[in-house]
């Protein structure tokens, strides 16, 4: 009876399943060393860790942070790792993406009780506060280029790579989401206006549906945004997962870098979703800081200031351009999708002046770094509000209108 189970054709072919998958999970587990942050209120966050293995600490090296789906949750610092979880992770870790990006690639684990958004439960700020104060961790700890922060998610992890996009923007060059969305964060959307993101979403997707991924489409390309979207036709929630195939990702995350002055700023504050009691509070971003809402009622307010300081004018977005393709390799041979990238044409010359272009909804209080939004004392204000708004130039005077 046993001869015969052995040899059993389709017990073999679980063989061929099985094999694969838990050597890859056995070589992750190598790696990805566990970890367990404390903060200074000793909660804990668990994670892995993998340090490039040419790490040379006089040189300095991107970071991937890597949210998982709603499967890797527990407490075993395992299941991140796992499964679909998994091979996104391989993605950054393997040799072939090491030789040419060598980047520390950081894997938190989220409890199950909890998640990285509020659609999954509990508290949406806490994990992702968390999160937020271990990339910190690892810049004072290890040797990390901090023009070269890149956050990645899947499903849950998809909608937290969003919330951290449009909360944090300054902190990341590019982000790339799979089958998630932005979902709760869309009003904060308008903050990713410096930081493009690519993401991959499933025409067949029984969990975030084709209606929603492509509301988040539209309100991406609306809000004239940068980003490269591929819709695979043929494919539900889980196939991408298992797919095992992200190079197309890599290369989008590449080298880019954080752009730490930008002309433009666009910046939105969701006030409910800070930490306040733990001093994690997202009301800054590139050269402006201290951003608060007049109308605690309304849940956000937008502070929009661009700078002529620079000399040239806001590029022209170019509208959405549209294609066919196919996502090669992988467990599940060609894929085909439909892309939609959306893109900036070059920024014209402009006179440069020490003016200040602002338009604030509900925004009570802004300051301004003059020197990084390259004015000076002098600088003329040409503002548009919806009541009463104090702008401070730091180190220069306050304004009232």
């Amino acid at each position: 009876m046993k001869l015969m189970m052995l040899r059993s054709p389709l017990y073999i072919f679980i063989l061929v399943l099985l094999v694969p998958t838990v050597c890859l999970a056995q070589g992750r587990e190598k790696i990805l060393v566990p970890k367990v942050f404390t903060n200074a209120r000793q909660e804990t966050l668990l994670y892995r860790l993998f340090v490039p293995r040419t790490y040379d600490r006089r040189k300095k090296y991107p970071l991937v942070v890597y949210l998982h789906g709603g499967g890797g949750r527990g407490n075993d610092n395992l299941k991140q790792i796992e499964g679909g979880n998994g091979y996104l992770i391989d993605l950054f870790t393997q040799a072939e993406t090491q030789s040419r990006y060598p980047s520390f690639v950081v894997a938190p684990q989220s409890p199950m009780q909890e998640g990285w958004i509020d659609y999954d439960s509990i508290t949406p700020t806490r994990q992702l506060r968390l999160v937020f104060e271990l990339i910190g961790d690892l810049r004072r700890t290890y040797s990390i280029d901090n023009g070269r922060l890149y956050v990645a998610g899947q499903s849950m992890g998809g909608f937290g790579t969003y919330r951290l996009l449009a909360r944090y923007p300054d902190l990341f060059a590019r982000g790339f989401s799979t089958v998630g969305i932005p979902g709760a964060v869309d009003p904060q959307i308008a903050a990713l206006r410096n930081t493009p993101i690519m993401a991959w979403n499933d025409v067949g997707d029984e969990l975030v549906r084709i209606d929603q991924s492509e509301a988040a489409e539209q309100r991406l390309a609306a809000a004239g945004l940068r980003f490269t979207e591929w819709l695979f036709v043929a494919s539900d929630h889980l196939t991408l997962a298992t797919n095992d195939e992200y190079g197309p990702a890599a290369s989008f995350l590449g080298t880019a870098l954080v752009n730490r002055n930008p002309a433009h700023v666009t910046y939105v504050v969701q006030p409910s979703q800070d930490a306040g009691g733990y001093s994690v509070v997202a009301n800054h971003a590139y050269w402006l800081s201290n951003v608060l809402v007049r109308n605690a009622s309304v849940s956000t307010g937008t502070a929009d200031v661009r700078s002529e300081g620079f000399g040239f004018a806001d590029p022209s977005t170019l509208g959405v351009k549209q294609g066919v393709g196919a996502l090669m390799g992988g467990n599940h041979g060609p894929m085909p999708y439909i892309s939609r990238e959306q893109d900036w044409g070059p920024a014209q010359a402009t006179p440069v002046r020490d003016e200040l272009d602002i338009i604030a909804t509900n925004i009570s209080t802004l300051t301004i770094d003059p020197q990084r939004a390259r004015v000076d004392c002098g600088v003329r204000l040409h503002v548009t509000t919806d009541g009463p708004l104090t702008v401070i130039v730091a180190g220069c005077g306050t304004y009232h209108f």
